[in-house]
């Protein structure tokens, strides 16, 4: 059904561009064309591949009662087949040639193939000439929730991560960007070796650094370097060479040999070398003392050898310079290319263009004719050549040229062009060029002020070299000897008796480390013992910087933003384009409404996966720093309000008329301590310690230091008084309830038997019976309201609020502080509150006891409401 190779290659060289209409609904809208995807998988209608020949269209049209008919445009892919043959069908002209005799009534049924279409299939490889525009894995599984096994199989073997191979001999180099990938395909090869009985050894598994060839390959920073031990030895060599011994060229030629191939991963350094190239050639079998020109080539290629590195991440520079010099002067031009265009070309090594053919010489048959002379010049039954023939140099007419419209003339101007006095060789004029270029290159890179990292070299004498050098080294054999002989009893006579060692500090050295091993056994239940950073995953220490419920929130807001720059198909590969991409998401962010929080908290997760985008990192992104100055200028954080003692009491109020003195007595404690919800909530009974003859007053623990959970600020073995003189009861009915907690549940008992999410659900029950969800909105509230009431009724000074906070700085303790907000709510609610909950606070201990409270009529009526039922 296909064309031949010669008529399919005469339509692709008409071209196949047009001819491929996509509805816009699913051309312009990734969403939407991934839930398009997903529905023909649904409809088993689906092949994928990594390997599609031809595009085709998809659009709908509406069909009767409403429905859409799905329509490949396949113009394109039709194009490449013969012409069908013709078939018989019915048609309307067919009813005009039926023929009844008789006059006998005519009976017709019908039936029609249930999606006929549909339900005729072909097979994969007929199926790639008819293929739908590509897909994004990510999103679909983010459309589907999954993915189909088909298609991770082909991701498992593809998956857009292309590998290679890099053969030397024997040694095979796997190389790829998916960890998963490469595995794969070290397995493939290393299965096929052993089917033809070829074993492998030294088998090192994926990871990002690796050595090969005398060069240490890192694939998380990108450097390809040489290794340490082999740039050791050449350093050594050179260093010897300084000393202008007396070398042969041919043993001369030897370090140039291992020059050159430490050259190879910078090719600039090969331009060093010349003088030494002509002491081998003069003097290649006789030992002669370096001359200083050779000497000065060696120790430059050693003090620039450290430069000589690949970076594997570089990027290419649109700025294209060319050059030329002749006798009389040379030139600089320059282009504005695409980084594209850049590697096109550069990316092709101009010693590719040429091979050497085959020997120019007769053809065998026709020289062993040719016997004409074989009795009168005996050289003819002699070979005529006196070994291995090298043919000439070739030029493969497949290398690829320069593009025509890369070097128009209207796309160069010249930089500068200078007339030359000086008599060199043509050679030097070209590299006078290059080097004007260049100068001409940094010279620009300084203007423009670039960023460039300032380095500081500190030059130390000799002598504070020697004393660093004599402070690291180890102590000779000859002076440990000595302080042995020292250790020795001088009296012959005097007979060392052994004693046990008695030590005080034995036990306690023994003690630490039997502690160490427990808390190193505990530690690798939870993790195992393996290396995580240098193969590219998080330490346990950076994963745990941040607690687990910060890092789903971090992943989450990530999260977003990537699906943002997937939708608006963003490339944020590079430093300046992921900065704008974040200055746009936020845009969006704030247009949605969002607080300048959702930006300051963008940003910490961002700094959490990319440490480098921190302040002291290298990846700078100036234009979402401003965006978020900007952003908490326009829309400033909004803090909670402080919760009035008063609402607070009413809370515990109905609490405890609702028979729920815990909650009640929660409540109370975190407005008094000032303390966190959540950090109170993980409190074990123990963590209360009652007052003793030392200290007035009862205490509460948060983070003890033995659970190894630190506070929100990162400290453990904080301690919250309870000292309040509006709640003198605190300190009793907390020993009553801890006693009660010991009591059923023993000595590791939870501090309280409710979760986060029951006190939540019950406080705003509670909040909703007394009508105040407008100001009342979180329980963490309380820490606010506790903090702005005793600075309000001066029952502590500024000072102790924030040692009682905990709160580091002035400025923090003032986001909580707020004496004169409190005023202002108490007297837009004080009337109808007051009364009630001052009750409250002053028989709460009482109340707590007796597990009831009397409510108010108005109170109880709209508890009546909301519960739909009446108090017992």
């Amino acid at each position: 059904m296909l064309l031949s190779p010669e008529e399919a290659g005469a339509v692709v060289e008409v071209g196949l561009e047009s001819d491929c209409y996509v509805d816009p609904a699913l051309a312009h809208n990734p969403i939407k064309y991934h839930e398009f995807i997903s529905d023909l998988i649904d409809c088993n209608l689906l092949y994928f591949t990594d390997q599609p020949r031809v595009q085709v269209g998809v659009f709908v049209v509406t069909k009767k009662q409403q429905r859409q008919r799905l329509i490949i445009d396949a113009r394109r892919a039709n194009r490449l087949f013969r012409s069908p043959p013709s078939t018989c069908l019915g048609s309307v002209e067919s009813w005009t040639r039926l023929e009844v005799e008789g006059g006998a009534p005519l009976f017709m049924a019908q039936e029609d193939v249930k999606d006929y279409f549909y339900r005729l299939g072909i097979d994969k490889r007929l199926g790639e000439y008819f293929s739908l525009p590509a897909i994004e894995p990510a999103l679909l599984r983010e459309v589907r929730g999954d993915l189909p096994e088909e298609l991770m199989q082909l991701m498992d073997v593809s998956g857009g991560h292309p590998s290679t191979m890099l053969i030397y001999a024997d040694n095979c180099n796997h190389l790829g960007t998916h960890r998963a990938v490469v595995d794969h395909d070290q397995a493939l090869v290393r299965e096929a070796l052993h089917s033809y009985g070829l074993a492998t050894h030294d088998v090192i598994e994926s990871s990002e650094i690796v050595e090969s060839l005398g060069v240490r390959v890192d694939g998380l920073c990108g450097k390809v370097q040489a290794t340490p031990h082999r740039d050791w030895r050449l350093d050594r060599a050179l260093l010897a060479c300084q000393a202008a011994p007396a070398l042969s060229g041919e043993e001369l030629e030897v370090i140039i040999g291992h020059m050159t191939s430490r050259a190879l991963l910078h090719r600039g350094l090969m331009g060093i070398l010349r003088h030494s190239y002509v002491f081998v050639q003069t003097h290649y079998h006789q030992r002669r003392r370096l001359w200083d020109s050779v000497l000065h080539e060696l120790e430059l290629f050693r003090c620039l050898m450290p430069l000589g590195q690949a970076d594997i991440f570089a990027t290419w520079d649109g700025q294209a310079l060319c050059t030329d010099a002749c006798p009389s002067g040379y030139g600089v031009c320059e282009s504005d290319w695409s980084a594209a265009e850049a590697a096109e070309v550069g990316r092709e090594d101009e010693r590719w263009r040429f091979y050497r053919g085959p020997p120019d010489r007769p053809r065998p048959r026709a020289a062993a004719l040719d016997t004409s002379l074989v009795f009168e010049d005996p050289l003819t039954v002699r070979p005529d050549i006196s070994g291995e023939l090298f043919g000439d140099l070739c030029e493969d007419p497949s290398f690829p040229e320069i593009r025509e419209e890369l070097m128009s003339s209207d796309r160069w101007h010249v930089l500068w062009a200078s007339p030359l006095k000086m008599r060199d060789a043509i050679h030097v004029l070209e590299a006078r060029s290059i080097l004007g270029a260049v100068k001409h290159r940094l010279l620009t890179f300084l203007d423009l002020g670039q960023p460039n990292d300032s380095r500081t070299v500190a030059v130390l004498s000799k002598a504070e070299v020697q004393r660093a050098n004599q402070r690291m080294k180890s102590p000779g054999q000859e002076e440990i000897l000595s302080r042995k002989r020292k250790s020795r009893s001088r009296s012959p006579s005097v007979k060392a008796e052994w004693r046990p060692t008695r030590d005080a500090g034995l036990k306690k050295l023994l003690k630490s480390h039997r502690t160490q091993r427990e808390r190193a056994r505990r530690r690798q239940r939870v993790y195992a013992q393996k290396l995580r950073a240098t193969l590219g995953e998080r330490s346990i220490l950076e994963l745990n910087s941040v607690k687990e419920p910060t890092r789903r929130d971090y992943l989450q807001r990530l999260e977003k933003f990537y699906d943002f720059v997937r939708f608006h198909q963003l490339d944020i590969k590079r430093e300046r384009e992921l900065d704008a991409a974040l200055c746009d998401y936020a845009d969006s962010l704030y247009l949605d409404g969002e607080s300048s929080t959702s930006g300051q908290k963008l940003q910490a997760a961002l700094e959490f996966v990319r440490p480098e985008a921190a302040r002291e990192g290298r990846l700078v992104l100036p234009r979402f720093r401003k965006a978020l100055k900007g952003w908490r200028r326009m829309a400033p954080t909004q803090t909670r309000l402080p919760m009035p003692e008063m609402i607070k009491s009413s809370i515990s109020g109905v609490f405890l008329a609702k028979g729920l003195t815990e909650p009640a007595l929660f409540n109370e404690v975190t407005y008094s301590t000032y303390g966190r919800p959540g950090e109170l909530l993980k409190m074990k009974a123990e963590d209360f310690v009652r007052r003793n003859q030392d200290f007035s007053h009862s205490v509460l623990v948060v983070a003890p230091i033995e659970r190894g959970e630190s506070s929100k600020a990162g400290i453990y073995d904080e301690v919250l008084i309870l000292d309040d003189t509006r709640a003198p009861w605190l300190e009793r009915a907390m020993q009553h309830h801890v006693t009660r907690r010991k009591k059923a549940d023993g000595e590791e008992a939870d501090m309280w038997s409710f979760s986060a999410r029951e006190y939540l659900e019950l406080w705003r029950q509670a909040v909703s019976i007394l009508d105040v969800e407008d100001l009342a909105v979180t329980p963490y509230q309380n820490r606010h309201g506790g903090a702005s009431r005793d600075h309000l009724l001066r029952l502590r000074s500024i000072q102790a609020i924030q040692r009682r906070g905990r709160w580091a700085s002035d400025s923090s303790a003032r986001i909580y502080d707020k004496p004169g907000r409190l005023q202002q709510v108490m007297n837009k609610h004080g009337e109808r509150l007051r009364a009630f909950g001052e009750q409250v606070r002053q028989n709460f201990e009482s109340w707590y006891l007796g597990g009831t409270c009397q409510l108010p009529k108005h109170i109880r009526r709209r508890m009546q409401t909301v519960s739909k039922g009446k108090l017992s």
